[in-house]
């Protein structure tokens, strides 16, 4: 049908020159090159084929933005996912650990208790075979102990070797063969003691306390030379005189002798001129040496030699510058010198190896008390396996 349609217009473009021509020269005359309806066709035809191109590319484009957010959101959610699975890996590593070191405490706690449980028991089985003359080992350890602490803390020998040689009674009525080390270690530790140079304290610690109060009895220096008062000189003067007349002469005379003697004094120095001494010093000197007496007596409860012999020494000076140097007051100086010259310090042997050996004696001898009983409680069978 295409055909004859095109065929039967070229038909009547060739049976109508005229009206060409007269299209040309008029002013309705229409262009060569003005469109057809078939090319108008295909033009819209090709534009609405490249709008929907347009609409395709874009409609694509936006798809693959959407599905790129898509997937990005997938993978941050599956990273986030992860890092909390990763997390709660880590927690439930560490609450392992946790529940690891909790049940090995728990195990070493459970070892503990049955160590104690063994113990006791064991002791249960001790207390029920032990003789009943066991409580003599109790009592001479207890006092052996009690002896070295005596000797180290108090310093008292003679405590120390009244409990060592209570101690070696207990151990000679035990009548064990067995305890002669430990009774012969002990008898070593008696001899030391007993041979040892005692210094009597107490002693020495009365006697200063004595001189402390002796301090209160000393003179003190007086000046020499000085001037008698006027009522002593009147004294002389009425006992000497018997006549009334001499006696109002001697009075006037001694009361101008005194008038000039306030005046003008007429001293020789021929030794170095001592301050006066007002009784408040004098207090103060007399409370200085008493506590002086106080630290050297301090220092024999302490032994401390040297502390001893300076605050002695310090008491002598004071003495002999502040004191009249009577005969009372030298023999008090000679046996200041005297004890200053005393040792207070003991050297004092180390004891206590006795108490140890006497440890070892019984840890040794429980062992075989307990390994008798359980083998007389076990079957003669199960022993020989």
């Amino acid at each position: 049908m295409s055909k004859q349609d095109n065929l039967e217009s070229e038909k009547k473009d060739t049976a109508k020159p005229h009206n060409d021509t007269k299209d040309k020269s008029g002013f309705g005359a229409t262009s060569k090159l003005a469109p057809s309806p078939k090319n108008l066709l295909y033009a819209i035809i090709l534009f609405v084929f490249l709008v929907l191109i347009g609409i395709n590319f874009f409609w694509i484009h936006k798809e693959n933005n959407i599905q790129k957010e898509s997937i990005e959101n997938i993978g941050l959610s599956v990273q986030s996912k992860l890092d909390s699975l990763s997390a709660g890996l880590t927690n439930v590593e560490r609450g392992n650990q946790v529940e690891h070191t909790e049940s090995q405490e728990l195990k070493v706690r459970i070892t503990e208790l049955e160590s104690k449980v063994a113990n006791q028991g064991s002791r249960i089985v001790q207390m029920g075979v032990n003789p009943r003359n066991e409580w003599m080992l109790a009592e001479a350890l207890y006092m052996s102990r009690l002896a070295s602490q005596r000797l180290i803390i108090e310093r008292s020998a003679q405590s120390a070797l009244t409990l060592l040689l209570e101690t070696d009674k207990l151990l000679a009525r035990f009548n064990d063969p067995k305890l002669n080390f430990v009774r012969e270690a002990l008898s070593k530790e008696i001899t030391s003691l007993r041979l040892l140079d005692k210094v009597d304290h107490s002693g020495i610690i009365f006697e200063l306390n004595s001189l402390a109060n002796e301090i209160e009895k000393l003179k003190i220096v007086e000046l020499t030379g000085g001037p008698k008062s006027s009522h002593d000189k009147l004294s002389n003067s009425d006992s000497n005189s018997g006549d009334e007349d001499q006696l109002g002469i001697n009075r006037i005379g001694n009361l101008i002798s005194d008038k000039f003697a306030n005046i003008v004094r007429i001293r020789r120095f021929d030794t170095t001129i001592q301050p006066i001494i007002s009784s408040e010093d004098m207090q103060l000197i007399r409370q200085s040496i008493q506590l002086q007496f106080q630290q050297a007596i301090y220092a024999v409860t302490r032994e401390e030699q040297e502390l001893f012999q300076s605050n002695l020494e310090r008491i002598s000076i004071h003495l002999n510058k502040y004191f009249q140097m009577n005969e009372s007051a030298s023999k008090f100086i000679n046996r200041l010198n005297d004890l200053s010259n005393l040792k207070i310090k003991q050297q004092l042997p180390q004891i206590g190896r006795a108490s140890e050996l006497l440890v070892s004696y019984l840890n040794q001898r429980n062992d075989e008390l307990l390994n008798t009983d359980l083998y007389q409680s076990k079957d003669p069978s199960e022993v020989g396996e």
